[in-house]
C-alpha cells in the first residue's frame, strides 16, 4: 500500500510539475496607466516566465526586480489561467507635471525663467515626469502638461522632490487641475511661487498660506473678471488682499 501511495504521489508530482501540461505558453501583459516602456516590460516578463511551470513562477523574485528597474511601475498583479496561460496587470504612476531643470542661479526674472525652461526643455531627455508623491520616475514629456521649473541639482531620475517648496508646487499643480485652472508653468522664485496660466497671465502664490485657500481665491477672481469681460495680466495672492492687474 505504501508503494502504491508513493507511486500515485510521484505520478501526480510529475504530471503537475514536470510535464508540459502546465508549462506557460501564453502571456498577456496589460497596462493600467500611460504604458511607459511597455514593449521592454513585456519582453522582460515573457523572458522570465514563458516555458516555466505555472505553479513555480517565482514571481516573488522577478516582479520586485521589475519595479526596482522601472520606476514607473507601482505594482504588478499576476493571474494564473490554467493550464498554460498567465495574465499580468501592470499599474503605473500618473504624472502630475513635467519637470524641467534650470541652473540654480538662474532666477533673475519671471520672463527669464520661462525662456530658460523652454530652451532647456526642448529635448525630451531634459524633461522628467513627476508624480503626486514627488518622485521623478520617467524621462519624457506629455504635451499640454504643466511644467515645473526647478534647480537642476535636484533633477535626477529616481529623486524624490521632498523639499517644502517642491511639495507646495506639486500640490498647487494638483489643486489647480482639480479646480479646472489650466496652468502652463510653475516655479519658485526667491521663496515665492510663480504660476503662468495657459492664457499667459501670471499668478503669484506664497508657501506661507494653504494651497487650497489660495487656489479657491484664484478661481473666484478668474470667474469674476471673466464674467465682466476683463483680461487679467497678473494676480498676486502673497498679500493680505489680492492684487489684480489687467491687460
Amino acid at each position: 500500500r505504501f508503494l502504491i501511495t508513493l507511486f500515485v504521489l510521484s505520478a501526480i508530482f510529475f504530471f503537475v510539475f514536470k510535464s508540459d501540461v502546465f508549462k506557460v505558453n501564453n502571456i498577456s501583459v496589460l497596462f493600467e496607466g500611460y504604458g511607459y516602456d511597455s514593449e521592454s516590460i513585456k519582453n522582460r516578463i515573457n523572458s522570465a516566465f514563458i516555458g516555466r511551470n505555472i505553479f513555480w513562477l517565482n514571481e516573488g523574485g522577478v516582479l520586485p526586480a521589475l519595479k526596482k528597474e522601472y520606476l514607473s511601475i507601482i505594482g504588478i498583479r499576476l493571474i494564473r489561467n490554467l493550464p498554460r496561460s498567465v495574465s499580468f496587470y501592470v499599474s503605473q504612476r500618473d504624472p502630475v507635471a513635467v519637470l524641467v531643470p534650470v541652473p540654480s542661479d538662474f532666477q533673475s526674472s519671471p520672463s527669464a525663467v520661462i525662456s530658460m525652461a523652454v530652451k532647456e526643455g526642448s529635448s525630451p531627455s531634459q524633461r522628467l515626469l513627476i508624480d503626486k508623491s514627488g518622485l521623478l520616475f520617467y524621462k519624457a514629456s506629455v504635451p499640454g502638461m504643466t511644467i515645473i521649473v526647478t534647480d537642476e541639482g535636484n533633477a535626477t531620475l529616481g529623486n524624490l522632490m521632498s523639499g517644502s517648496l517642491d511639495k507646495f508646487m506639486i500640490n498647487t499643480v494638483s489643486q489647480m487641475k482639480t479646480a479646472d485652472i489650466p496652468a502652463s508653468l510653475i516655479t519658485g522664485i526667491y521663496g515665492d511661487v510663480l504660476v503662468v496660466l495657459k492664457d499667459k497671465s501670471f499668478v503669484w502664490l506664497t508657501p506661507t498660506k494653504e494651497v487650497d485657500y489660495q487656489v479657491e481665491i484664484l478661481k473666484m477672481i478668474i470667474e469674476k473678471y471673466r464674467i465682466e469681460g476683463k483680461g487679467i495680466a497678473k494676480i498676486d495672492l502673497r498679500f493680505k488682499n489680492p492684487v489684480v492687474e489687467f491687460k
